[in-house]
C-alpha cells in the first residue's frame, strides 16, 4: 500500500514514526558513538520506509537525510545505502546516486561479480532471530547451495511454478 496510507493505518493504533519508545528500536546516539571507530556504519534510511511505496519527496528525504544525519553524527563520509527490506525501484536508484552514495545494497539473490552495478549489490538477508546456525549457513554459501538443490529437485519432480533454466529444460524433456 502507499506509504501515506500505511502511516494513516498505523496512526489509528497510536504509532508515529518519530515517537520515542520505552525500549530502543534502533541504535541510540551513545551506541553509535561507541561503535563508530570500530564498525563501518552506513545508511539505511531515516524511518525504514518501503521506498517504492513512498511519494518522491519522502523517498528523497529517507535517502538523503539519512546520509546527512549519519555524517553529522560520526564525522565520516557515508558511502553505502542499504534499501530497507531490500525494496527499491528505478527512482530510488537515481536518488541514491544523486545523494552521493558510491553503492547500494539489495537483498536480491545471487553473487556479486566484477563489473556488476555497484548500486545493485546483492547481500545475505539475515533476519532478527539471532540464529547462529542459519547465519553460518548463509555466510558459508551452504544456504544458497541447498536452496538451489531444493529448487532443482522441485523442478525435476514436476513442479513447474518456476521457469526452468535452459539446460534443465532440455534434460527434463
Amino acid at each position: 500500500i502507499p506509504d501515506e496510507q500505511r502511516l494513516e493505518i498505523l496512526a489509528r493504533s497510536g504509532f508515529r514514526p518519530d515517537r520515542e519508545f520505552p525500549e530502543a528500536q534502533a541504535l541510540q546516539r551513545e551506541q553509535i558513538d561507541a561503535l563508530k571507530e570500530s564498525v563501518d556504519i552506513q545508511s539505511h534510511g531515516v524511518f525504514h520506509s518501503c521506498l517504492p511505496n513512498c511519494a518522491d519527496e519522502v523517498a528523497e528525504f529517507e535517502i538523503a537525510a539519512s546520509k546527512g544525519m549519519l555524517e553529522g553524527m560520526i564525522g565520516k563520509p557515508i558511502t553505502a545505502f542499504a534499501f530497507a527490506n531490500g525494496d527499491y525501484c528505478a527512482r530510488d536508484l537515481a536518488l541514491v546516486k544523486q545523494a552521493g552514495y558510491r553503492c547500494a545494497l539489495t537483498v536480491d539473490h545471487g553473487f556479486n561479480r566484477p563489473g556488476d552495478d555497484p548500486y545493485l549489490l546483492k547481500r545475505l538477508n539475515v533476519d532478527d532471530s539471532g540464529n547462529i546456525d542459519a547465519l553460518s549457513a548463509k555466510a558459508s554459501g551452504v544456504w544458497a547451495l541447498l536452496g538451489g538443490m531444493f529448487l532443482r529437485r522441485r523442478r525435476l519432480s514436476g513442479y513447474r511454478d518456476i521457469p526452468l533454466p535452459a539446460p534443465l529444460s532440455a534434460a527434463a524433456a
